[in-house]
């Protein structure tokens, strides 16, 4: 980013910012109205007809350096002189300005409640009847409209293939499209049902970390007293300081929390 920076293909780096301001959207408007961060960077037919510029710009929640945003000097020539690190960091900033500016992806969403009967020939070994009538669960997700997801062809090809099934393989958790309200299946080979227990969630890395204290909210329970005035303030970035801490002051929250954890434990 910084080499970026300093040939003038993007703005200024280090900011989380995700919001331009008002003076800079005319830059924005001549950014996406030629073709010079088309050809090179995304597929043209995926290039939203309107872009609705008006979604990036909130005066109120930019304090310092705004949203990073590619230059008028990027365009498919300019990649030739980068490396292939630059290259990767250019082509996403311009991906990610053509996202912001996007459709919405249009989703539909089915969900399918059921009870297994134990006498449909079901292998339930140590299951009580309990068990069976709490039911089961599944959602499928089935986009009617890409947006903004189609700009970057692996967010959708991650979610279109597998790497465990070949591509003559349908997927198991696909729900069929006919199907109804209660309604009686019966299974065409014996099911099995098996009882276990969840895992705990996975220890926290530097990175997770980091995203726990940036989107804290996220980790509260909400049966707590004043919870809905807690998740308010921490999602609060009318002074752009939502969350635990900012870049610059999280790697120091954190070492005082490692010294108080190995003080405790000592």
């Amino acid at each position: 980013m910084q080499s970026l920076y300093e040939r003038k293909l993007a703005t200024y780096p280090r900011t989380d910012s995700q919001y331009i301001t008002h003076d800079d959207l005319e830059t924005l408007v001549r950014l996406t109205q030629r073709d010079d961060r088309v050809t090179g960077f995304i597929t043209p037919d995926t290039r939203p007809d309107q872009p609705r510029l008006g979604l990036t710009v909130n005066d109120k929640k930019v304090a310092g350096h705004t949203a990073i945003l590619p230059t008028l000097r990027v365009n498919q020539t300019c990649l030739a002189d980068l490396n292939e690190q630059e290259r990767l960091v250019l082509t996403r900033i311009v991906r990610r300005m053509w996202e912001a500016v996007s459709d919405d992806q249009i989703v539909e969403i089915t969900t399918v409640q059921a009870r297994i009967s134990p006498e449909c020939g079901t292998t339930a070994t140590g299951i009580t009847d309990e068990d069976l009538e709490t039911g089961f669960t599944t959602r499928q997700e089935q986009a009617l409209q890409d947006g903004w997801k189609a700009i970057e062809p692996s967010c959708q090809q991650a979610e279109d293939t597998s790497d465990d099934e070949p591509d003559n393989v349908s997927r198991h958790d696909t729900i069929p499209p006919n199907l109804v309200e209660d309604v009686t299946l019966t299974p065409v080979c014996p099911a099995e049902l098996h009882k276990g227990e969840t895992k705990p969630p996975a220890r926290f890395t530097d990175a997770t970390l980091l995203n726990a204290m940036e989107h804290a909210s996220r980790w509260l329970d909400m049966k707590t007293k004043n919870a809905d005035e807690l998740k308010a303030a921490l999602e609060d970035d009318s002074t752009h300081a939502s969350g635990i801490g900012t870049p610059a002051t999280q790697a120091e929250i954190i070492e005082r929390l490692a010294c108080s954890c190995r003080f405790l434990l000592s």
